[in-house]
């Protein structure tokens, strides 16, 4: 049984993929669904470029908690540009409360 494709399955992009190092990607209108959610066909690409070394960055006018929030499945260390631009960091695992 074939694989159900997704929409970020492209084979036309296989061959200038190879030398692929980082994905840096919009959120608003190109990223996320029409809920402004990131689709669940995402999260086994991030895993995918993950295997392959290919650094996944998303880029967004929105806040960086907001990103940070968005991507909690994802990667630790994940390089998030947020704001416009004025912050630039990597996202660390959430630390428990303090109480």
């Amino acid at each position: 049984m074939e694989k159900p494709r997704s929409r970020f399955d492209r084979p036309e992009a296989a061959a200038l993929a190879r030398d692929l190092r980082l994905v840096v990607c919009d959120m608003d209108g190109t990223l996320l669904d029409e809920n402004g959610r990131i689709p669940e066909d995402f999260w086994p690409l991030l895993d995918e470029l993950n295997d392959r070394g290919i650094g996944f960055v998303p880029a967004s006018g929105r806040q960086y908690a907001t990103l940070a929030d968005m991507f909690s499945r994802g990667l630790a260390g994940m390089p998030i540009i947020a704001e416009n631009g004025s912050f630039r960091g990597a996202r660390r695992q959430r630390s428990p409360p303090r109480l």
